[in-house]
């Protein structure tokens, strides 16, 4: 890479053809991302982020402390793509996809203006090369490949402005805006203005009194906003998060590491992973740092040799070195609780290496221009190479297409992340028939790391949604509390696993009274207070009173409002506000099934309203087919209208064929068909089943003994009354229905 460096011009149609190839090639290598799903904290980023819903939450991304880090140019793209696509992981992609391409392509035109021929080589290897596809792959990592390309954009504008002579005022105002530009979006770039006076000082071979004046603007703006970053990291990232503590002799050490272990997996793209094991944990072997090392001895011992190349090796490792500054582990991040190393973390540094390379590449390419038969031998072996690469940086990318695919690759390659573990986890929880598989991959990640509170939290919560694993659950819980005793939620969700245990109920309120102290203004916590002291025979008016608070709290949210809804409908004179009141948690969401189901038992208890009624029932039908309770209530209030019979039938079937075992929607059939000329056989065996499911109704034997008698069996009859006898002896009634019976069939 030469310090005077013609600019070499290509006819249109040839760049055209160029950036065409990396385009293709980068849709091609990313394809199976492109429809892949949300990955890690994408969610957090994404679909839970309110702050992309509206133009307050624009304000705040700008203006306020509420993000975990300060990238607001970053979250403004997001915001806008959230109102174009919503949360279309699709879009998302392809953004990250785009961006990528586009920096590869800008690699490729800065080569050119350094002279380097064969500079599209650098772009190609950019877009296809493996460890930047965690940065691709990776939705939340736009904050990568958009501070990446608005960066190569302003060292474009000061080449340009740089090989004019310092004449084009505009490109050096407009490269300061970009780097800015490139701040707000990763303030991991920080670092340009030292790689600026590093390229003055390998255009000229000296820093002149211009030089340094030109790039204290850049320092401005670097150092303002690496500020800002330092105080969001460490106020809000990592605030109340206990990072393991290193020697300032150890991330020395690690620094060091750092930069071999990088340069290792650019050069020598194997091994790749999503979360690497800690460094001290790490061998000390070729794919880790090998390579880094032979590679660094190489550059050495070549500009040694051809001096005229010094000034090139050095502005592309000292590059390399100082974008490695800011993740070296000097700074707090709320990463190094999982490693010093990410592939992420790469994806600048990657840069400098990338091109160092093509550069040498394209220099042996001319040199052997005296020998056109290895010349061109050589360019098949590379391009033979490019295609092999291009197919495995294909296939890799596969893992990106979903949670599931990530993790498992990455337990594979490092089976002590737990991490991995507690995102399969979290994966898995989400997914009803892999309830079993979230439980072993938590149980997995507490093995590996014994005091690890969100695995404990999540475990329990899962472990909550069985009855049989109560016990289980609550020792889980126990322990989260343990590790974190001023943390409200684990309280609350304590509470709601009590609150399953009726002889519990008085624990429950405890735990919730506890969260609520610890945050006052925990709606879900008012919330599940109300609900348990609804449940207290003295408690309607406690239950209120937590209730609206929750609402007031958290207006927004349909379940609370819902909720809210439910206590005053159960408050003599406040029907109308409760019908108000679920009109307002279904304006809010309208697919919540159980509000509509909610909302149709009270409006059939009001005259007037059965239709509206009918028409609640049906939407909660509707939205989630398999609620059998909805129809066991819709059946059960048509049973009374006369012409709706089939109506009710098929209901009540449709509730027993989807919960074979819900004893009510049996005994409610049974009572149904009861008033059914000649469906009174078909009454006994649903008043059976419904007894055989709810013992403790024994009284259902004296039914279906009256019913046996009718139709003549009285043998059938006076069975069921001996069941009934033998639960209750002193049944007057049942004693004296056995004696009729009895005698009946004595005097026949």
């Amino acid at each position: 890479m030469p310090q005077r460096n013609p600019v070499i011009q290509r006819p249109w149609f040839w760049n055209t053809i160029q950036a065409l190839a990396i385009t293709c090639v980068g849709i091609f290598v990313y394809l199976p991302t492109l429809h892949g799903d949300w990955l890690w904290d994408d969610s957090a980023e994404i679909t839970a982020n309110t702050l992309l819903r509206n133009w307050q939450g624009l304000l705040k991304i700008w203006f306020s402390t509420a993000t975990l880090d300060y990238f607001p140019l970053k979250s403004t793209v997001q915001w806008l793509m959230w109102q174009w696509a919503g949360n279309s992981p699709t879009v998302y992609h392809a953004l990250n996809i785009s961006t990528h391409i586009i920096s590869a392509i800008l690699i490729w035109r800065i080569l050119l203006l350094l002279g380097v021929r064969h500079g599209w080589l650098g772009g190609l290897i950019f877009v296809i090369h493996p460890l930047n596809q965690e940065s691709v792959g990776w939705i939340s990592e736009l904050k990568n490949t958009l501070s990446l390309t608005f960066l190569l954009l302003c060292f474009r504008e000061i080449i340009i402005f740089d090989l004019a002579s310092f004449k084009q005022r505009s490109k050096y105002l407009m490269a300061l805006v970009l780097f800015a530009a490139a701040m707000l979006c990763k303030s991991s770039v920080a670092m340009f203005p030292l790689v600026l006076l590093l390229f003055f000082w390998y255009r000229r071979g000296k820093l002149t009194y211009k030089d340094v004046k030109l790039s204290i603007p850049f320092f401005v703006v670097s150092f303002v906003l690496g500020v800002v970053t330092i105080w969001f990291q460490i106020n809000r990232a990592i605030s109340g998060m206990i990072l393991p503590h290193v020697s300032l002799y150890s991330k020395f050490l690690h620094a060091l590491q750092i930069v071999f272990f990088y340069i290792s997996k650019s050069i020598v793209s194997v091994n790749l992973c999503p979360m690497y094991p800690r460094l001290e944990d790490t061998n000390f072997i070729f794919s880790n740092y090998l390579p880094g090392i032979i590679f660094i001895l190489v550059l050495i011992g070549y500009s040694l040799r051809f001096r005229s190349y010094n000034r090139a090796v050095c502005l592309a490792l000292g590059s390399f070195v100082l974008n490695c500054i800011p993740v070296m582990g000097f700074i707090p991040m709320s990463y190094s609780k999982i490693s010093e190393v990410a592939d992420h973390f790469a994806y600048l540094p990657n840069v400098s290496v990338i091109c160092i390379a093509t550069a040498g590449l394209s220099l042996i390419y001319e040199a052997a221009g005296a020998y056109r038969i290895i010349q061109k031998l050589g360019a098949l072996a590379l391009t033979l190479v490019l295609f092999l690469w291009i197919s495995s940086a294909h296939s890799r990318a596969k893992i990106f297409e979903n949670a599931e695919n990530y993790w498992i690759y990455t337990l594979d390659l490092n089976p002590k992340a737990w991490g991995a573990d507690y995102n399969l986890g979290w994966y898995y929880t989400s997914k009803p028939q892999h309830l079993a598989d979230a439980i072993y991959y938590y149980k997995e990640a507490i093995k590996i790391k014994p005091e690890f509170f969100e695995a404990e939290e999540n475990l329990a919560g899962i472990l909550a949604l069985n009855s049989d694993a109560f016990d289980e659950s609550e020792i889980h819980f126990r322990k989260a509390i343990a590790m974190k005793p001023n943390n409200a939620e684990v309280y609350n969700n304590y509470g709601t696993l009590l609150m399953n245990r009726p002889s519990r109920l008085n624990e429950a309120v405890k735990q919730f009274e506890i969260a609520i102290k610890l945050n006052p203004r925990y709606a879900e916590a008012h919330d599940n207070l109300a609900i348990a002291f609804s449940s207290f025979n003295n408690g309607a008016e406690q239950a209120l009173r937590e209730s609206e608070i929750a609402a007031k709290l958290d207006p927004t949210n349909p379940k609370i409002q819902g909720n809210y809804a439910n206590m005053l409908a159960r408050v003599p004179g406040r029907i109308d506000d409760a019908l108000i009141q679920y009109q307002l948690a279904l304006n809010l969401k309208p697919d919540l099934a159980q509000t509509h189901f909610n909302y149709a038992n009270k409006l059939m208890s009001i005259p007037g309203r059965f239709d509206e009624g009918v028409s609640q029932y049906l939407a909660a039908i509707n939205l989630k087919p398999d609620f059998a309770e909805a129809h066991n209530n819709l059946a059960l209030n048509l049973a009374s209208v006369p012409g709706r019979k089939d109506d009710a039938i098929k209901h009540f079937e449709e509730a027993i064929r989807l919960r074979p075992n819900y004893a009510e929607a049996h005994f409610n059939y049974a009572e149904f068909l009861v008033t059914i000329s000649g469906r009174t056989r078909d009454a006994i065996t649903h008043y059976l089943i419904a007894v055989e499911l709810r013992p403790d109704h024994y009284e259902l034997y004296y039914k279906i003994a009256i019913l046996y008698a009718n139709i003549g069996r009285y043998s059938e009859a006076l069975d069921a009354l001996t069941e009934l006898r033998k639960s209750d002896p002193q049944s007057s009634e049942a004693n004296a229905l056995y004696q009729k019976i009895t005698d009946l069939i004595n005097t026949r």
